[in-house]
């Protein structure tokens, strides 16, 4: 639980810091990436745990780290810095749970049960209430 919170924490303060500097997002995300990898190298060196890796794995770690890491990092910094209402932006996040669960519904055929649908109804509501807040 801690992990989590402290993961949410450290994207939150990503996200922020990323908004309020004025770099170029192509160089950033790279150095960014280059350096998580580093980072990852270094803890597999420190404990020694390697897990083998066959070819079967490489268009899935290919799709995630490109696809969904890399290509979804730089746009969401993108879509930030150009925003003028960068709230609105921000909000789009938190639709991430919504757009996952109706997938997983649609696609892969999965149950919904009563707390997803309950969950999926308190984070559109929450989306709606601070989106119209102020007006």
């Amino acid at each position: 639980m801690l992990a989590c919170i402290l993961c949410a924490v450290c994207y939150g303060l990503f996200s922020v810091l990323n908004k309020k500097n004025d770099y170029d997002q192509n160089l950033s995300m790279m150095i960014f990436w280059t350096v998580t990898s580093l980072e990852g190298f270094a803890v597999c060196l420190l404990t020694r745990t390697w897990v083998p890796v066959s070819l079967v794995h490489v268009p899935g770690f290919l799709w995630l780290g490109i696809a969904v890491d890399a290509a979804g990092y730089l746009f969401w910094a993108l879509a930030l810095k150009e925003a003028e209402n960068t709230a609105f932006v921000a909000n789009l996040a938190y639709l991430t749970p919504f757009i996952t669960v109706a997938l997983s519904a649609l696609l892969l055929k999965e149950e919904l049960k009563l707390t997803a649908l309950l969950a999926l109804v308190i984070i559109v509501a929450g989306i709606l209430i601070q989106s119209t807040e102020g007006r």
